[in-house]
C-alpha cells in the first residue's frame, strides 16, 4: 500500500515538476494512474493531460466516438 504522503504529495509534486502541470491536475492524474485496471482517463481538459501519462487521455466526445 502506498503511503499517504507519497500518494498525495510526493508523486503529484514530482509529476508537477516533470510535466509543468498544476497540483490538482497532477494529483488527479496520479490517482487515476494508481487505480488498478484503468487504461483511459476522460476529462473536459484533455489538453492539460495529453502526453503526460501512460493512460489514454480523451475528451468525453473522443471517448464516445
Amino acid at each position: 500500500m502506498i503511503h499517504f504522503k507519497q500518494e498525495f504529495f510526493d508523486q503529484p509534486y514530482a509529476k508537477m515538476r516533470l510535466h509543468r502541470m498544476a497540483f490538482m491536475d497532477a494529483l488527479i492524474l496520479n490517482l487515476a494512474e494508481q487505480t488498478p485496471g484503468v487504461t483511459s482517463f476522460v476529462t473536459w481538459n484533455a489538453r492539460h493531460f495529453k502526453g503526460k501519462s501512460n493512460l489514454h487521455i480523451f475528451t468525453p466526445a473522443e471517448y464516445l466516438a
